[in-house]
């Protein structure tokens, strides 16, 4: 067994030691529709109340009285046109939805609600507001309208080009490669799909994957694909070639490249092989071949990775209730993986678990998310925090 594996660390005291990445991102200056994916590195304000001026939300009549129904109709505005400042008692505007409204506008009486007479316009009854935006409803002047570290999605965007924002300054996304290590990858004895899942979890990270060749399992092979791609990558995710027994290759590449391994080494199960090296000032993920082992490192340690990195990142989780009694075989400091399916019962949220084999891949198509817990044994109706996949 590799030295590393006798000095095996918690994952908390594995988080902890990521927090020793340093590193400084410049940021973007993009449009909002540019933008979506990508993290917003400081607040956005609205520069002015949106609507600036109360909204007419039907076709109707704008009036500033309840105490009559017969008005002199005296203007008529369009979609996103301002009338007079004030408007008479016994006077009324005929309005378009969108058009903007007097400030002592009282209610907007809707077109079917409503009949000519003449130069007059006579209505019905309505309660004061009705159907009208007031000033600000959608966003007051310099309320935050997107936080620093808030993913910008498609939503967002067209919420910030609505408002107005023509720039907004975002992080980039952090380039991540992923090299599968294996002689049997090489040759096609063994497909070649780690990757597939990986790539998937960097990008919902928040990051840009990129797929390396698979290498054999040569410790000069791995060490020259570690070395290429991390010249245009900010860290490299490797799946295989980590190992409690003798084909630990990876940690020897990193030697011969003169890295720094931080740890090497979980009280994980899954992820007992799980690391982290640091090459030229840049992390390096060491996973295991073994794909349930694979997700479950890339996702926790790439992405306390990125963070101390100056990346923001995205682990999508939820709280649910566990459905079943919990009990594993094994020491009693190490954390516990179990893969989940979700499921909902009167809207709350229930948890049941996957049996897995060690091997299994069918468990990682299955499940909705992964559950970590702690010690030997978890009762059923807890409520438990999922790693959503």
């Amino acid at each position: 067994m590799p030295a590393e594996f006798k000095n095996r660390i918690t994952l908390e005291e594995a988080l902890q030691l990521l927090n020793a990445l340093k590193g400084s991102v410049a940021p973007l200056a993009l449009q909002p529709e540019k933008a979506i994916g990508l993290f917003c590195a400081e607040d956005v304000k609205c520069k002015s109340s949106v609507p600036p001026f109360p909204v007419s939300m039907v076709d109707g009549y704008a009036v500033s009285a309840t105490d009559r129904n017969r008005f002199l109709v005296v203007h008529s505005l369009g979609p996103g046109e301002m009338g007079p400042s004030d408007l008479p008692l016994d006077n009324a505007l005929k309005v378009s939805t969108g058009s903007y409204l007097p400030k002592n506008v009282c209610c907007v009486v809707p077109l079917e609600n409503s009949r000519a007479d003449g130069d007059y316009v006579i209505v019905d009854s309505f309660p004061p507001e009705t159907n009208i935006m007031p000033a600000g409803f959608d966003c007051n002047r310099n309320e935050v309208v997107c936080s620093a570290g808030e993913r910008i999605t498609h939503k967002k965007a067209f919420f910030l080009k609505w408002i107005g924002v023509q720039v907004v300054k975002v992080l980039p996304k952090p380039r991540v490669s992923i090299i599968s290590v294996g002689s049997e990858l090489v040759s096609g004895e063994v497909p070649n799909t780690n990757y597939m899942v990986l790539s998937g979890i960097i990008e919902d990270l928040g990051a840009s994957p990129s797929v390396a060749q698979p290498v054999p399992d040569d410790i000069r092979a791995i060490a020259e694909a570690i070395l290429s791609a991390l010249k245009d990558s900010d860290a490299v995710v490797t799946s295989g070639g980590s190992s409690v027994g003798e084909r630990d290759l990876v940690v020897d590449a990193v030697k011969l490249l003169n890295g720094t391994v931080l740890f090497h080494g979980l009280k994980l199960r899954p992820g007992r092989t799980g690391g982290v090296a640091v090459i030229d000032g840049k992390p390096l993920i060491i996973t295991s071949g073994n794909i349930q082992a694979s997700v479950i490192e890339t996702m926790l340690l790439l992405s306390k990775s990125l963070e101390a990195m100056g990346y923001p990142t995205s682990i999508k989780r939820t709280y649910a209730r566990i459905d079943n009694d919990i009990k594993v075989n094994g020491p009693d400091d190490f954390g516990y993986v179990i893969w989940v399916k979700l499921y909902n019962i009167q809207n709350e949220l229930f948890a049941r678990t996957i049996e897995a084999m060690s091997t299994s891949r069918r468990v990682v198509e299955r499940a909705d998310g992964f559950v970590i817990i702690k010690g030997n044994y978890i009762k059923k109706n807890s409520i438990v925090e999922v790693f959503l996949l």
